[in-house]
């Protein structure tokens, strides 16, 4: 079930992350997403979904 935003308890906010990452990651990141092949599963998107559904 949805919920509307007004709802939540938490304002939404934008966590910084310091850490080791070099500089260039997330665009590297990115970069790769475009590049990378499509999968195919070998099954029907509906497939998945209604084994997803079957084992919860």
């Amino acid at each position: 079930m949805a919920r509307r935003a007004e709802d939540f308890e938490l304002d939404p906010v934008v966590v910084p992350i310091s850490g080791d990452a070099p500089e260039g990651s997330m665009t590297d990141w990115l970069r790769s997403l475009v590049q990378d092949e499509a999968i195919d599963p070998g099954v029907s998107g509906a497939d998945l979904v209604a084994e997803v559904r079957a084992e919860r």
